[in-house]
């Protein structure tokens, strides 16, 4: 269990970000090359700011390693991580209870269609 929420957060980001980039890995070894840097997007400002921010302070020590790692790779262009505010989440849809308005909201930018009824069928 973690002390620290933006601990926790940057975690969250670390993983999705080490996951993100060994699927891109995988597409060029497969001879698909992504010429766009990935779009990590989240809805934590102060995880975000970690992933930027040059300056390590004292509170932050124990992402280190990690800070290191997504840091090289924002400055090289692999991925850029963009503040995106927690009610357009596209990942919200799958992990919380949302209100009707939001749920229908999100799932109409998911572009999901309701299956096709073939005549004749039930």
């Amino acid at each position: 269990m973690s002390k620290s929420s933006t601990k926790a957060k940057h975690h969250v980001i670390v993983y999705t970000i080490t996951e993100t980039l060994w699927i891109r890995y995988l597409l060029v070894e497969l001879g698909i090359l992504l010429r766009a840097p990935v779009k990590v997007l989240y809805d934590n400002i102060s995880a975000i700011y970690i992933t930027a921010n040059p300056a390590l302070h004292d509170r932050s020590k124990h992402i280190k390693i990690d800070y290191h790692f997504v840091c090289e790779h924002v400055s090289r262009g692999d991925l850029v991580v963009t503040y995106v505010p927690t009610q357009l989440q596209l990942a919200n849809i799958f992990i919380k209870a949302l209100p009707v308005q939001c749920f229908l909201f999100l799932k109409s930018n998911l572009s999901v269609d309701p299956p096709i009824q073939i005549e004749g069928r039930n």
